[in-house]
């Protein structure tokens, strides 16, 4: 009956209220730092992994988006971002799990997104499941934390790792570069959203599968 009632006054499907409750549960329980037998850890349940693009994008996880300049990885993320948003298109032939878009956009300006957007279809009508965050910088990560208790999408688009850590005294040469794409994980996971990042791809011909990014092999 209670459930009921706070479908009825906040709107919401039950399914929608129990999903938040998992949430809240998951997000407030204290950890379990006893050991475990072997029979106790064989019979956890086992969570079937849940997935924003089928086979690329697991809810709630961060993949890299990496290619060489000017191949289109920005285009092929805001292609991403439309099939999401709109859930009229499928990405790389995968029918997506429609939710809220974050792009978070440093490589260019706010007009050169916005023609990007317009190009590949976006219309006004589509502005509740798509929000724009320009110039942002690793080091305002309570500006990105504030856009994701707000908005509360469900991908953040992060274009590109090496604008949102410019000016930084660690190169991505160093291994300390791997701390802000854990620090973009966190944050991003802690509000359950999928994260793509967008980074470069080196110049060795010999390099393959994650050795082709570039930098520190800790990314």
């Amino acid at each position: 009956r209670k459930l009921s009632k706070v479908c009825s006054f906040y709107r919401l499907t039950k399914d929608a209220v129990k999903e938040c409750l998992q949430y809240l549960d998951q997000s407030t329980r204290v950890a379990d730092e006893r050991s475990h037998s072997l029979e106790e850890v064989f019979s956890l349940e086992t969570m079937a992994l849940e997935w924003q693009i089928p086979e690329l994008l697991p809810k709630g996880e961060t993949v890299i988006l990496a290619g060489s300049p000017k191949v289109g990885k920005t285009l092929l993320s805001i292609d991403a971002a439309f099939s999401v948003a709109t859930g009229e298109s499928s990405f790389l032939g995968e029918a997506v799990k429609r939710g809220r878009v974050l792009l978070v956009t440093c490589d260019e300006s706010l007009r050169s997104t916005k023609n990007k957007l317009i190009r590949r279809g976006f219309r006004l009508q589509d502005q509740d499941w798509i929000r724009v965050l320009p110039k942002w910088h690793i080091s305002q990560v309570g500006l990105l934390e504030a856009e994701l208790e707000d908005y509360r999408p469900d991908v953040v688009i992060v274009d590109s790792l090496k604008r949102v850590t410019s000016g930084s005294q660690v190169s991505e040469n160093s291994a300390e570069f791997a701390d802000s794409i854990y620090t973009l994980k966190e944050t991003i996971g802690r509000y359950n959203a999928s994260g793509i990042l967008i980074h470069h791809t080196n110049k060795s011909p010999d390099a393959m599968g994650v050795g082709k990014l570039r930098g520190s092999s800790a990314i």
